[in-house]
């Protein structure tokens, strides 16, 4: 990383903790990779957002919530962290507007949550990114 972009990155990241700064090139390679979606109905943003993973996608309603094993086990259930991977990417996305996004219905949006919610993936959401 140049020194510039390491200053840039300084400034983005004031207020997160060792501990997070520590495992941050995780969520900064995500957001960089803009793997989040912002889903639009009507011209409003929803008020949650996708993650598009390699393996699985997650549904994230930031800054509180993360569909993910690690948010559901080691911070809901454990209370081990304060946060998973993916929140701390969503911030990333949305302070440096690293993310995609998607109009969608209502009933496409619930579609989508609905097959991330079944089946860890969502067909739809890869056919509204993919398909131009």
């Amino acid at each position: 990383m140049a020194a510039y972009d390491a200053a840039r990155l300084a400034v983005l990241l004031r207020g997160f903790s060792l501990e997070e700064l520590s495992n941050m090139h995780e969520p900064l390679t995500m957001a960089k990779m803009k793997r989040f979606i912002v889903p639009r109905i009507g011209g409003d943003e929803a008020p949650v957002l996708l993650y598009i993973g390699v393996h699985r996608d997650h549904i994230i309603v930031f800054p509180f919530f993360c569909s993910c094993k690690h948010f559901v086990i080691r911070v809901m259930s454990e209370k081990r962290d304060k946060y998973c991977s993916h929140l701390l990417g969503a911030r990333l996305a949305a302070e440096k507007k690293w993310y995609r996004v998607i109009d969608v219905s209502f009933k496409e949006l619930w579609g989508i949550v609905t097959e991330i919610i079944y089946y860890g993936r969502s067909k739809t959401l890869r056919r509204k990114l993919y398909s131009g």
